[in-house]
């Protein structure tokens, strides 16, 4: 049956069947799904509404990600009410042959609420969807007769024959549906589960990235951290570390870690009411991300360029600011051995400066490198190159063999303002903000370790999840041995998996965290924001609350302490003894371990020693540090490792 519309882009060839298998704890090929079809709907050049001008990079993005997985992705781009209506239903019944298939449909555009009769309805709103200001809009003809709702979805979803689909919108509304059956699991599944009976019965699943009082964010978080997920490059996403992500550890992530980037984006999500359908996974199998050496650096024209609001850089530093540009790209199955490349398909990637961007802003660091899939069988024909003017970069590149996913990045330079402040760019006003470095914690973008490659983790880290009392104890003792041995990055990969992990696991890595003679240190404020979480959320269990607590209090960071001529504060050492209110301060060298220090004004806590660390959190007017290291003095001046402490003395 051909659809009045066809999609944008298709998937061509359709992906290899294999990657549809997984083998058993027997040893067998376990086929989960017969097929794959991933529906995915882009509005983004609205008529009367917001635009959204990221939608289009982000489905690419989206798009590589899914095939990499084993779909076969139809896209369109810019539906209107009508076309939206024909597409869905046209879609689901043409494609889905098999029973034994899995459909994913993703809607990225706005999203409204209606209320009726008291109960609150979703609608996705197409880029034909009428001016609606406020509420009342929302009740008239011209937009309901254009929108598409969440109980229409609903229905498309029970009437298909598949065994899993998984409905998600990055939209902002509330209804019925999200709010039915949305509970997460409260432990970490066995790493057999994927295969039970129960992971593989039928499910019809809905997750959005917001609710009704929600704006939709540009560029996305919920679909750069989707993307992620789904390459296998967020080990938090695969709570029970067994190579998948089912769609309840996927849901987990989402609610975990979206608002801790966005903090007033918060996903929510929802089964049908059918026991029927109510009742397995949605199952996605990690490819297996390719770990070698960088081989160029740049991104293709027609693939996914997103230009990110992230900054890179330290605070401290006022010359230059660093922001990342990032793509994807999935190469085509090209049955051809190393002897026959000349016919292999060539792939024009580059990568160009916003023209929006205030001047000057430069192009660096431009970076090609395989993710996942095929990494082997390519050529590099020409490139990479930066242009003399550093606005635009370029590669070419040939691939064959199966399919392979190449994510390219890019970092982009932007000047300090001179004044002592960072200048921040929003993609999507425009516009450049001046913040203070005490206004500003940067979230690190650097790719991060997976602690579970390490065997010996990973075996603490099951045995941290035993019904057995004394065995998840020792396993606690035995994590603190370990990690103490650890880099920062490995323990921050830990905690990242905090807010999707089990009870058990989240209760024993605070306890190994506490227990850490030396104290641990953060590298990645958001692994900091997670523990200062646990302490100060209402509904966090009692004991793991007090666990929390001492691992807190067992954070080591860098603060600077410094004396001027005079003997009192300079404008850089904002740091006194909580006795020293007066000249002089005592020396650098002189100061003791154990002794607290108090802030005498908002005061920047590091990573590590020096002014181009990473700011970890804000110490407050008033607040107190303790020093642990009084080594660290001699040794670099006057920075000093300290903890936590109340504002008395020891």
């Amino acid at each position: 049956m051909a659809c009045a519309r066809q999609p944008d882009y298709r998937t061509t060839p359709a992906p290899a069947s294999k990657e549809l298998v997984g083998e058993d704890p027997s040893g067998r090929d376990f086929e989960f799904y017969s097929r794959s079809i991933a529906l995915l709907i882009g509005e983004s050049g609205y008529l009367n509404w917001r635009k959204l001008s990221n939608v289009p990079q982000e489905m690419k993005s989206l798009t590589a990600a899914l095939e990499v997985n084993g779909f076969e992705v139809l896209r369109y781009d810019d539906l209107k009410g009508s076309e939206l209506r024909d597409v869905v239903p046209c879609v689901l019944a043409s494609e889905i042959d098999r029973p034994g298939m899995r459909v994913l449909v993703f809607f990225a555009g706005h999203g409204a609420t209606r209320t009726i009769m008291g109960n609150t309805v979703g609608y996705v709103v197409p880029v034909d969807g009428p001016v609606a200001p406020n509420a009342a809009d929302l009740d008239k003809p011209e937009f309901r007769t254009t929108a598409v709702s969440m109980n229409q979805f609903v229905q498309w979803a029970e009437e298909i024959e598949a065994k899993h689909a998984l409905f998600i919108f990055d939209s902002c509304f509330s209804g019925s549906i999200l709010d039915a059956r949305g509970q997460l699991p409260t432990s970490a599944k066995p790493s057999n589960y994927v295969f039970s009976d129960l992971a593989n019965k039928p499910l019809r699943e809905f997750i959005a990235s917001g609710t009704a009082e929600q704006t939709v964010p540009e560029p996305s978080t919920f679909t750069s951290l989707l993307v992620q997920a789904l390459l296998g490059e967020a080990p938090e996403a695969d709570a029970n570390h067994d190579d998948y992500v089912t769609s309840s550890e996927l849901i987990s992530y989402l609610k975990g870690f979206v608002p801790r980037y966005i903090p007033n984006e918060t996903p929510v999500s929802g089964r049908i009411r059918d026991e029927k359908l109510d009742k397995g996974d949605f199952i996605f199998k990690l490819p297996r991300p390719n770990r070698g050496e960088s081989v160029a650096r740049a991104v293709d024209s027609s693939s996914s360029v997103t230009f990110r609001r992230v900054f890179r850089g330290a605070p401290g530093n006022n010359a230059k600011q660093i922001y990342e540009v990032e793509g994807l790209l999935t190469t085509k199955t090209y049955g051809c051995s190393s002897a026959c490349v000349d016919g292999a398909p060539i792939y024009n990637l580059d990568i160009r400066l916003p023209s929006s961007l205030p001047n000057p802003a430069l192009l660096d660091e431009v970076d090609l490198r395989c993710v996942a899939g095929d990494c082997a069988n390519f050529d590099l024909v020409s490139g990479p190159s930066l242009a003399a003017d550093h606005a635009s970069a370029k590669v070419t590149f040939k691939a064959w063999g199966a399919p392979s996913t190449w994510r390219m990045t890019a970092t982009v330079l932007m000047s300090g303002t001179g004044e002592g402040k960072i200048p921040v760019f929003d993609s999507v006003s425009k516009q450049v903000t001046a913040l203070a470095a005490t206004e500003f914690i940067p979230i690190l973008t650097n790719s991060r370790p997976d602690p579970a490659s390490d065997p010996k983790i990973k075996l603490i880290l099951n045995s941290l999840e035993s019904d057995d009392e004394p065995t998840r104890r020792d396993a606690r003792d035995k994590l603190a041995t370990v990690i103490a041995l650890s880099s920062p990055e490995i323990i921050n990969s830990l905690i990242r998996q905090v807010p999707t992990g089990s009870y058990r696991f989240q209760l024993g890595l605070m306890v190994a965290l506490g227990k850490l003679n030396a104290g641990w240190n953060a590298s990645d404020p958001i692994a900091l924001d997670i523990v200062r979480t646990l302490v100060q959320k209402n509904d966090v269990d009692s004991t793991l609350k007090s666990a929390a607590s001492r691992a807190l209090s067992n954070l080591r960071l860098y603060a600077f302490y410094e004396v001027g001529a005079d003997g009192w504060l300079t404008k850089a050492g904002q740091l006194r003894p909580i006795n020293g209110r007066k000249p002089p301060l005592p020396a650098p060298a002189s100061i003791a371990k154990n002794t607290v220090l108090q802030a005498a004004s908002n005061v920047n806590l590091r990573s590590g020693p020096g002014s181009t660390s990473h700011v970890m959190a804000i110490l407050n007017q008033d607040e107190c540090v303790r020093v642990v290291d009084p080594d660290s003095i001699a040794a670099t001046g006057q920075w000093m490792k300290v903890a936590q402490a109340n504002c008395s003395p020891p």
